[in-house]
């Protein structure tokens, strides 16, 4: 006797709800991420981040340390590109150097 094994799937309805769910909670974030890029207070934040990253600086250290600011730079790009889909014009000023 076999057995068939679960629908790990689910039914085409509850992929359907999943679907919707995810959808509504990009659009959420993409407007959250909208409404923060507004603000100055989260636009200096961020700068700082994003430079602390070393997005901008040699990886190269001869030793295993390359491996973790590459990350980091990797991980810095990935937020700087997060915020450059909702608005590349206040993306591209989080790269300029803070005035103080």
């Amino acid at each position: 006797m076999t057995s068939k094994a679960p629908d790990r799937e689910g039914t085409a309805e509850q992929r359907a709800a999943e679907l919707k769910k995810l959808t509504q909670w990009k659009d959420r974030l993409e407007k959250d991420r909208t409404t923060l890029l507004g603000m100055p207070e989260f636009q200096r934040v961020m700068s700082d981040i994003i430079a602390r990253s070393g997005m901008f600086q040699s990886v190269m250290t001869g030793n295993s340390m390359t491996y973790h600011k590459a990350g980091r730079q990797d991980f810095g790009r990935e937020i700087w590109a997060d915020l450059a889909k909702v608005d590349i014009d206040a993306a591209h000023e989080l790269l300029k150097p803070p005035q103080r």
